[in-house]
């Protein structure tokens, strides 16, 4: 999914038209769980694991460095609707 998306945005750039992808979310799933899962050690508490309302969620870490410190995020999810709606 991720390689049609980069492929219609490469095309679009280069100003080629940008064709249609049919993917299917249940072959990508068969295929995902078919493979072999590894052996993972123990997981430590994730700092970046919070519980909101509607369940668990992990922060995938911003990507990159600041100074060679990787980035973090300021603060986990707020509740719904926590947020006034205003651009940033």
């Amino acid at each position: 999914m991720a390689a049609a998306a980069l492929r219609g945005l490469a095309s679009r750039e280069r100003g080629e038209p940008v064709r249609a992808t049919q993917l299917s979310l249940a072959r990508t799933a068969a295929e995902l769980l078919a493979r072999p899962r590894r052996d993972e050690p123990a997981r430590r508490p994730d700092p970046d694991r919070f519980r909101v309302a509607f369940g668990d969620v992990s922060l995938i870490a911003p990507p990159g460095a600041l100074d060679g410190e990787p980035l973090r995020w300021a603060h986990g999810p707020r509740p719904l609707g926590g947020d006034s709606a205003r651009w940033a």
